[in-house]
């Protein structure tokens, strides 16, 4: 990883950035909540679930299913950018550890030291 190149974003006045602090808190509701009820949905069972069908009705089960598409397409943003910056620092601190082990080898192999 230490040879990778890249090149740093170039910022773009249209581009994407990061909800503000006060923008986190508005977006708890729907993407927080839609990852609640997706950790209670994988601890149903399918016959709960048709139960819980039966009982919402078809329009909130979509409504219900989009959002957590909505939100799973969000997280999968933000995975990625996180990603991206793992490996980013990943492949500098490769370089970094390279460099020093290259001053370290040299500075143990000079004969005058």
């Amino acid at each position: 990883m230490a040879t990778l190149e890249f090149t740093p974003w170039a910022r773009h006045d249209s581009e994407w950035t990061p909800p503000s602090n006060e923008e986190w808190t508005s977006l708890a509701n729907p993407h927080l909540i839609s990852v609640r009820l997706a950790w209670l949905t994988l601890h149903k069972s399918k016959g709960e679930l048709i139960e819980a069908a039966e009982h919402l009705g078809g329009e909130a089960l979509m409504d219900l299913v989009g959002q957590t598409g909505r939100s799973a397409d969000w997280f999968e943003g933000l995975r990625q950018l996180l990603a991206s910056a793992e490996t980013r620092i990943m492949c500098a601190l490769g370089a970094q550890r390279s460099r020093e082990d290259g001053r370290h080898q040299r500075r143990f192999s000079n004969p005058n030291c």
